[in-house]
Formats: structure tokens, sequence, C-alpha cells
């Protein structure tokens, strides 16, 4: 501070009078300065012009940083839209992706519903038919296992019919063998009988004719009547014979008869077996012509399941598409929340352009005014030094005026310092760090 002189009250009062209605500096009276006063003015004059310098260091780093904040939103901008376009286009083929799949979605599902309705009915045709046909072939098998015992039966009692028959044969061979035996025995006994009867009779002939002349016809009537006693007996005995020859002759008639019978009951048991085997291999056919259909349905009806899961493995992609197209649309709007959050930071980086525009126009403005009033103090006479003290007012005044820095600004750019070197008490403090050292 320069030093005070007397007549303080009275340059209390002109102060008082200057801070009111501050001269112009045109009108300034001007008075020759001291070496410390021109020191302290070339002090702050280096010190506003280091401000000065300072904010247009910072003006160039805020339009750099606008300029690279620019080109960044609008490489930003660019982007944004080539991913929205990008994001479009992807939600539309997604869209026209889903309303196809949804397309062949219900296509199928009616298809299915179709189809599972018609093998349903067929099913359901089908169960029933082989239901009857099955309690059909049931009592038909019955029947077939009744008769199939009865041929059991019949068969054993075949085979017991047979070994009678034959044992039957076997005994009508013995007897047949037996009575020709004695047939031929009997024949062989007539004939020798006969030969014996033939030579007795015409020994006896000749015995009687010999004795006939000897005896008389009393003996003659005893001998022919124990002849034709005996010829009685004799035939009498080949009559029972001939009767028995009979009864066996019939009997083998009659086994022939029951062989014929039991030949032909044997021949109706065949036939009846070829009929029930032959409806069992149909019954059996037809059962596996019924296994292949119900076959046929169940791979019809694995395919349908197939086609279900392919069904469900679209949904799946359809919602695991609807879940990334959400996915996008967020991340759209994730950034144009940043873009919106950079243009908030740009308007705050240009708002703060501006006022440090403003703040280095109203310096130069100041600093103009200060050199303008220096120049005119110092090129003043001697003589005038008495009109110095208002002239020291005055830069003060001007100096106070200048715009403090922004320490009201909740969001300050950079982590803003106050100025420490060349702090005099008269430099505003919180102004903007310096980017470079100053020259001296």
């Amino acid at each position: 501070m320069p030093p005070k002189k007397k007549g303080g009250k009275k340059k209390g009062g002109k102060e008082k009078g200057a801070k009111k209605e501050p001269p112009p500096p045109n009108k300034i009276e001007e008075e020759p300065l001291s070496e410390l006063s021109k020191e302290f003015y070339l002090i702050q004059i280096r010190d506003l012009e280091e401000r000065v310098a300072r904010y247009q260091l910072k003006c160039d780093h805020l339009q750099t940083t606008n300029e690279t904040l620019q080109k960044k939103l609008t490489q930003q901008l660019e982007d944004q839209e080539h991913i929205i376009a990008l994001l479009n286009k992807k939600i539309q083929e997604q869209t026209e992706q889903f309303a196809e799949l949804d397309d062949q979605l219900v296509a199928l599902r009616h298809e299915k519903e179709t189809e599972r309705e018609r093998l349903m009915s067929e099913i359901s045709a089908i169960r029933e038919e082989a239901q009857d046909r099955l309690d059909q072939l049931t009592a038909e098998n019955t029947v077939l296992h009744a008769t199939l015992d009865s041929l059991e039966e019949f068969k054993v009692n075949k085979e017991k019919l047979e070994s009678e028959l034959k044992s039957k044969q076997e005994r009508i061979e013995e007897l047949k063998k037996e009575f020709d035996e004695k047939i031929y025995s009997l024949e062989k006994q007539a004939v020798l009988d006969k030969d014996r009867l033939r030579k007795e009779m015409v020994s006896k002939v000749n015995s009687v004719a010999s004795e006939f002349r000897k005896v008389s016809d009393l003996q003659m009537a005893d001998t022919t009547k124990r002849t034709i006693q005996e010829n009685m007996s004799i035939g009498r005995q080949l009559h029972r014979m001939s009767d028995k020859t009979t009864e066996l002759m019939k009997e083998n008639e009659r086994l022939k008869e029951r062989e014929k019978e039991l030949c032909r009951r044997m021949e109706i048991m065949e036939a009846t077996e070829r009929d029930v085997t032959r409806k069992n291999i149909t019954n059996q056919r037809f059962l596996e012509i019924l296994r292949e259909k119900i076959q046929e349905q169940e791979a019809v009806l694995s395919e349908h399941s197939d086609c279900h899961d392919e069904i469900l493995a679209l949904k799946n992609e359809l919602e695991q598409a609807q879940f990334t197209t959400v996915t996008l649309t967020q991340q759209a709007e994730a950034y144009k929340s940043s873009m919106k959050g950079l243009d908030a930071e740009l308007k705050e980086v240009h708002k703060a352009h501006e006022k440090t525009k403003d703040e280095v126009k109203s310096l130069k403005a100041l600093l103009q005014s200060a050199t303008f009033t220096l120049k005119s103090t110092l090129m003043a006479s001697p003589e005038d030094e008495t009109n110095r003290d208002p002239l020291v007012v005055t830069l003060l005044d001007l100096l106070k005026a200048a715009p403090n820095g922004r320490t009201g600004s909740k969001n300050q750019i950079g982590g803003i310092t106050s100025y420490k070197p060349g702090d005099l008490g008269l430099v505003p403090g919180h102004l903007p760090p310096l980017q470079c050292q100053p020259k001296r």
C-alpha cells in the first residue's frame, strides 16, 4: 500500500465520493506517482496480464475441449444413429421372423390338432374293431379250445379204438387162422372120415354083402339102421360146424363195419382239425396285422411328439429372440441416456466457455481501463501528486470490480483451485488452474 498522507478525513470523504461516482478516466486529475506506487501498479498490471493469460489459456483449453466433445458428440450421434438403424433392422428382422414363426407355430398347432383328432378317431375305430375282433377271436378260441379238447379226447379214444381195433384185427386174424385151420382140419377130417366112411362103407358093404348071404334079413336090417344113425350123427356135427363158421363170418363182417365207421370218424376229425388249424393261422395273421397297425400308429404318435418338441424349441428360440430384442432395446435406451448425459455435459461446457469468454472480456476491459489510468497518471506532471489518492481509490475500485472465480458453482470443470503465486490480497481467489507457466 502507498504511504498515507495528511488530510485523511478529507481523503476519506473524497473516497466516499469517488465510490459513489467514480470519475471517468479522462477526467481524473493527473498527478505524479511515487516509485512504490508505480511498482505496486506494475505488479497489479502483471498480475492482471497473467490472469488474462491464464483465462486465455483456459479459454483455449475449453475451446479444444469443446471441439473434442463436439467431435465425440458427433461420433456418438453417428454411432447412435448407426446402432439405432442396426437395432431397428434387427428388430424388424426379428419381428418378421417372429411373425413367420408365429404363423408356422399356428399352422403346426392347427395341423397337429387336426392330425391328432384324425389319429385319435382312427385309433378309437381300430381299438373298437380290434376289441370286437378280439372278443370274437376269444369266443372262437374258446370254442376251438373246447373242440381241441374234444379232439384230444377223440384222439385218445381213437388211439384206444385203434389199439382195440388192432387187437381185434389180430384176434380176427388169429380166429381166421384158427378158423381156416379148423376148416382145413375139419375138411381134411371130413374127407378122411368120408374116405374112411366110404372105405368102411365099402368094407361094411362088402362085409354085409358077404355076410348077406350068410345071415338073415334081420341081421341086415340092424346093420343098415346103425349106419343110418352114424350118418345122421355126422350130419349134425357138420351142421354145427357150419353154423359156427357162419357166426364167425358174421362177427368178421361186423368188425369190418366198425373199422369203416372208425375210419370215417377219423377222417371227419382230421378235417375238423385242419379247419381249426387254418382258423388259428388266419387269426394269428390278423393279430400280426393289428400289431403292425398299432406299431405304425405309435410311430405316427412318436413323429407328432417330435413335432411338438420342435414347436417347443421354436417357442424357446422365439422367447430368446424376444429377450434379445428387449436387451437391445435396453441398450439403445442406455445409449440414449448416455447421449443425454453427454449433451448435458456439453451444455455445461458451453456455459463455462461462454462464462469464461465474458470474464476474459470484462478483464480485458478492466485491464484497458487500468492501463489507460496508469498511463495517464505516469504521463502527468509531478505537481499533480495531491490527486494520486483519488486515482488509487479508482484503481482499487476497478480491481475490486473484477469478476471473481466460480466459487458458487457445484460442477467445477477440471477441479479449479485457488491461485497462490502472486496473491497480494487484491487478486480475486478461486481462479482457474494454470495450464502453463506464464511469461514474466
